[in-house]
């Protein structure tokens, strides 16, 4: 193939199996306010617009695991991030199991 390839993500989306919500929400940045429903099964969920070019959403408090926080940020909240933070996921990733989800 003589045309490079370019990946593009739109939107990121990870589970934390243990982690608490303010340690969360300190990491992500941002001002995030608290939903008033729910957000994939998650009985308690949070919501950020701060970005002009994105959205993020954010739940916890599932019985089967109260520890447990799952987060979805759109790119446009990603995309102005430093590459420290990217490159500490990944370590966050490799030490903690964390499973990330990418939309294509």
């Amino acid at each position: 193939m003589s045309a490079p390839f370019t990946l593009t993500i739109d939107w990121l989306a990870f589970t934390l199996p243990s982690c608490s919500l303010q340690d969360t929400l300190q990491v992500l940045g941002g001002d995030w306010i608290q939903s008033e429903s729910g957000f994939r099964r998650y009985p308690v969920s949070w919501i950020t617009t701060g970005s002009d070019r994105g959205i993020g959403k954010l739940g916890t408090g599932a019985a089967r695991n109260p520890l447990e926080v799952h987060v979805d940020l759109s790119a446009g909240i990603v995309a102005p991030w430093p590459s420290t933070i990217m490159m500490a996921s990944e370590r966050v990733d490799e030490d903690l199991s964390v499973h990330l989800e990418t939309t294509f």
